[in-house]
């Protein structure tokens, strides 16, 4: 079951009895925090870009996002664990990318 706020954002993922996924939001809207299980991943934006996602038990870097020259135009991310990682989002050097 999906569960979303008065201003329609997901804020909770149940399955059955169990809740699978919480996200919180800023005051802007902006996605701040995910709880999957006992993940917890934070998120880091300038202005609307996120730039950054934080372990939310830790505080350590987990990636960061560059970005071209519009807001949504993310052009690459960088695994902060391991630099042999960062790979273009937009290019076929990313195995995840579908155009």
């Amino acid at each position: 079951m999906y569960i979303y706020d008065n201003e329609n954002r997901l804020i909770e993922v149940r399955q059955g009895a169990t809740t699978a996924a919480e996200y919180k939001y800023d005051f802007a809207g902006r996605r701040v925090r995910k709880i999957v299980g006992s993940v917890i991943t934070d998120y880091l934006y300038d202005g609307y870009q996120c730039i950054a996602e934080y372990n939310g038990a830790t505080s350590a870097l987990l990636r960061r996002f560059f970005y071209g020259p519009g807001i949504d135009e993310p052009i690459c991310n960088f695994i902060h664990a391991d630099i042999s990682q960062t790979m273009p989002l937009f290019s076929g050097e990313n195995p995840h990318y579908k155009p």
